[in-house]
């Protein structure tokens, strides 16, 4: 169980689902007014916090791999 201070923030789980959505940080980073750095960051902390990749990185482009998919579930719940 994660405690209070290891939970991920609401930004942290916008930015996953915009990610998603998009399968861009740029697109999502554009969608949320912040930089693609900003929001691959959040992705980033999210999947240490969590410690489970959520994207694979391939040529420049993301996937979703199948803990992403089950997380995705419960982020939709949450927002």
């Amino acid at each position: 169980m994660l405690r209070r201070s290891r939970l991920p923030s609401i930004t942290a789980l916008h930015c996953f689902e915009d990610v998603r959505r998009h399968l861009s940080c740029a697109r999502a980073a554009e969608e949320l007014n912040l930089t693609q750095g900003a929001v691959s960051k959040q992705v980033a902390q999210l999947e240490e916090l969590l410690q489970h990749l959520l994207f694979r990185r391939v040529r420049r482009r993301l996937q979703m791999t199948p803990a992403g998919d089950l997380y995705l579930v419960e982020v939709r719940k949450i927002l």
